[in-house]
């Protein structure tokens, strides 16, 4: 640990001070482990739901029978973002440390993380244009949206949209 100040003396033998930007930029990254983890988690608890709505949706088009992916996809994709979440959330405890190589991985994941939500917001918007174009034989994919919102509690919703602009 090196959080030596030369402005201030410390006693002899006493560990040094840690500076307040630390202490603020590990509680951040412990917010940002729990904007990942907690919609990962209450979206595996719905993956019920989820099978359902898309078997429900999926059923008497040319697409019947691979709802699985979906499904599969959104359970995929919960896991990673707990991943994610547990990663941050040991940067923040070994940051708080004073490990100098947990820094280094935190300025690393970080600007992954920033380049990865740059994209995500790209390839929604991009996805977001093209509502009028899907898959011969498929569902309506805003009839799917419409049913799994539905189906799902009205605050999971309100939670992954302010979980999304809080943690980017």
């Amino acid at each position: 640990m090196s959080y030596a100040d030369p402005t201030q003396p410390s006693a002899p033998g006493s560990p040094p001070s840690r500076p307040m930007v630390v202490t603020a930029s590990s509680w951040l990254l412990w917010l940002t482990a729990v904007l990942f983890i907690l919609p990962a988690l209450v979206s595996l608890a719905y993956i019920g739901t989820y099978s359902d709505v898309y078997q429900q949706a999926y059923a008497g088009t040319d697409a019947e029978g691979t709802e699985a992916v979906s499904v599969g996809i959104a359970a995929a994709s919960s896991v990673f973002f707990i991943l994610f979440g547990v990663g941050f959330a040991l940067l923040g405890y070994f940051n708080s440390r004073g490990r100098n190589g947990s820094r280094i991985t935190t300025w690393v994941l970080g600007g992954l993380a920033l380049c990865c939500s740059g994209v995500g917001l790209v390839l929604s918007g991009l996805a977001s244009g093209m509502e009028g174009m899907q898959a011969e034989g498929a569902p309506d994919p805003a009839e799917v949206e419409r049913m799994l919102s539905d189906a799902l509690p009205g605050w999971f919703g309100p939670l992954n949209l302010v979980a999304s602009i809080v943690g980017t």
